[in-house]
């Protein structure tokens, strides 16, 4: 085939199987939806139909992990769902189609195929994201192969996180799309949070509609959406992406609801229990949620409250579904690991499986350190980290999208708002005051700049509160309808600009790929555009360089050579292998991991290159200086010389085709500060 037609044929692919998927997603969707509301479909409905429908997938795989492998019978269970949810809502989705939402839109009609062409572009892309390799991909394998498979952890503590968007990957797996799924399953969600962006501009500015203050709030999110098509997220398994969608688009729904008046009793019962789902899903997708979710229930249980009390069976079914997620998401961390919230120790239950608390406080220590000094690999004592990293996220165009620019952004609106606000009062009339979502801003804010800082965590908070004093500031223009689109003409064609300006900066300047290397100058801007690939027109995950081990056990494990990338490797590899692992159960792996005397003491943790191990123990037993920051600074002076722990001494290259196996092998005693 020709690179033209390689170039259309894998895009085609991607925008068919997005569209497969969406329809599939969307019917779980609406079949949900008729538990609370009978009422008629609009561009708005079938969006958040899409997004709810996400989010009970997401409950239906964990429930079905529990028992079986994600295979071709959960694709086959699965998508009787949707299409029964679509059979049975067919006649409001009929008049939905016969209404040609799209007609008089052509603003909206050419930003939506602007971004699925750029979107299924940049989506056959290389996997370059770090953790994809590491862990999201094996996470993947393992659970199309196995039923959750107990005490996990213990082969590698990042296949306990439990990201139940993983599973949503495994599923699309399948197929044609073996090895591939990379390529489609964030990207769809982000084309999905995208399309909200297309219809809120082109409500903005057409005079078709009466724009809204809610509309404004989702105009601006679509710059995130840029940052991450330009970035190398979309063609990864990230779940940071997901998770800050999820909570982006319950946030939006919240704020929809505050500041829209004359919606039925029902209508608000079906919203509220839509993002009660979604705010659970964002829980179970990644824990770091947990506080911006939970404080974003507690406004919608304050925006809902007279929907929600007239209702009483609707309203506990709206509460009921999410925790049941949620205790099903927890059970599965304690298959996982012996904890429901790894790497958080809280709870933590008496199982055989159990991984060792010095492991899961030392996980959880890596995460924070690496927030703070953005994945380089250094160790610092107290707020050393502060100064370098606020240097990075304002020269790292990549994290300047995530922190700096929706700061800014807010800064700007918030203060135009309040001073208008002052002078005159807000033109459109609303049940709630959307200045009630700014406490979710700020604890998330919060959280994420004490817990763990890293940019791609920030990004949920930091753009709600950017989109927020959009809509603020949006309130404050005084006037007819016509002025108001021609004031955001104006913010359309200034934010166009910059947004043009962003991606070609953005290309030029950033970093990508697993070398973290600079693109490489000017030339960078056609990386804009990929080339086909030599795999149907994509391009193909990486393959990894391995070697192999052996456990005290006979357990024989593959292990990257060099890095922490297993990729799609063995089953059994693990960056980190420890020599007491073995078996539950010799004759079969799906019955789990455990470590034989239950001590910690892995092999090459957190990587091959840092120290970070022997300082942890060194800052928990060093008595001769007090705790705190002193006593870390001096042993980061104590362990920065020590030799990174190495394999070289128990690893021989591995040899998949060997009937005889690699030879057993023994690690040599660790040296007491690795202790």
């Amino acid at each position: 085939m020709t690179s033209i037609s390689l170039l259309i044929a894998s895009h085609s692919a991607i925008i068919a199987t997005w569209a497969l998927v969406a329809l599939m997603l969307t019917g779980i969707g609406l079949l949900y939806r008729r538990f609370f509301t009978p009422r008629e479909l609009d561009a708005q409905e079938m969006l958040l139909a899409f997004w709810t429908g996400f989010a009970g997938l997401l409950l239906v795989l964990q429930v079905w992990h529990l028992l079986f492998a994600v295979n071709a019978a959960a694709v086959a269970v699965v998508a009787a769902l949707g299409f029964l949810g679509i059979a049975l809502e067919r006649a409001s989705l009929l008049a939905w189609i016969r209404a040609r939402p799209w007609h008089g839109w052509r603003l909206g009609v050419l930003l939506t195929l602007a971004l699925l062409a750029w979107a299924a572009n940049r989506s056959t892309g290389p996997i370059a994201h770090y953790d994809s390799g590491m862990y999201h991909i094996p996470v993947l394998e393992w659970s199309k192969e196995y039923a959750i498979v107990p005490g996990l952890a213990n082969l590698h503590g990042r296949l306990a996180f439990n990201s139940a968007s993983l599973l949503y990957a495994a599923l699309i797996d399948h197929g044609p799309w073996s090895g591939r799924s990379f390529h489609v399953a964030n990207s769809l969600l982000l084309v999905m949070f995208g399309l909200q962006a297309v219809l809120a501009w082109t409500r903005l500015v057409s005079a078709r509609s009466r724009p809204q203050a809610a509309d404004a709030f989702d105009a601006v999110l679509f710059l995130p959406v840029l940052a991450v098509l330009v970035g190398g997220e979309i063609s990864s398994l990230e779940t940071d992406v997901p998770v800050a969608l999820i909570l982006l688009l319950a946030a939006s729904r919240i704020h929809r609801s505050m500041t829209s008046a004359g919606s039925t009793s029902d209508l608000n019962r079906w919203h509220f229990a839509a993002v009660a789902l979604l705010l659970g899903a964002a829980v179970c997708v990644k824990l770091s949620a947990v506080v911006l979710g939970g404080v974003l229930f507690l406004v919608s249980l304050a925006v809902f409250r007279h929907a929600i009390a007239t209702h009483a069976r609707a309203t506990a079914g709206a509460i009921i579904v999410p925790v049941a997620m949620g205790i099903v998401w927890m059970a599965r961390g304690v298959i996982l690991s012996g904890y429901p919230v790894y790497p958080a120790t809280v709870l933590g239950q008496s199982v055989p499986w159990r991984v060792s608390v010095v492991q899961a406080n030392a996980e959880a220590e890596w995460i924070r350190m690496s927030g703070h000094e953005l994945n380089h690999n250094r160790i610092v004592a107290g707020y050393d980290w502060l100064v370098p990293w606020a240097k990075e996220i304002v020269t790292d165009i990549r994290f300047a999208f995530l922190v700096p620019v929706p700061f800014l952004i807010a800064l700007a609106f918030g203060l135009a708002a309040f001073v208008r606000g002052r002078r005159r009062p807000p033109s459109d009339e609303i049940a709630e005051s959307p200045w009630l979502l700014m406490i979710p801003v700020g604890i998330g804010v919060a959280f994420w700049f004490f817990a763990s800082p890293h940019p791609r965590f920030g990004m949920g908070p930091m753009w709600l509160g950017a989109a927020l004093t959009m809509a603020l500031w949006f309130r404050t223009i005084q006037g007819d309808d016509a002025i108001r689109r021609r004031q955001m003409r104006r913010v359309g064609a200034t934010t166009a600009a910059f947004s043009l300006v962003a991606i070609v900066a953005l290309a030029v300047f950033s970093k990508g790929g697993t070398t973290g290397r600079r693109a490489g100058g000017v030339k960078a801007i056609g990386g804009l555009v990929f080339l086909p690939g030599p795999d149907h027109g994509l391009h193909p995950m990486p393959k990894p360089v391995l070697v192999s081990y052996t456990t005290s056990s006979g357990l024989k494990l593959a292990v990257p050579k060099d890095n922490n990338l297993c990729w799609r490797g063995p089953l059994l590899c693990t960056p980190h292998p420890a020599p007491n692992l073995r078996l539950r159960n010799p004759s079969r792996v799906g019955d789990g991991f455990i470590l034989d005397d239950g001590v910690w003491e892995p092999i090459r943790w957190p990587n091959p290159w840092t120290p970070f191990l022997p300082w942890l123990a060194c800052r928990r037993t060093d008595n001769a200086i007090p705790p705190g920051v002193a006593r870390d600074r001096a042993c980061i002076a104590l362990t920065a010389n020590l030799p990174t722990d190495t394999l070289d001494r128990v690893t021989v290259p591995l040899t998949l085709g060997d009937p005889a196996g690699p030879r057993r092998m023994t690690r040599p005693k660790p040296d007491p500060v690795s202790r």
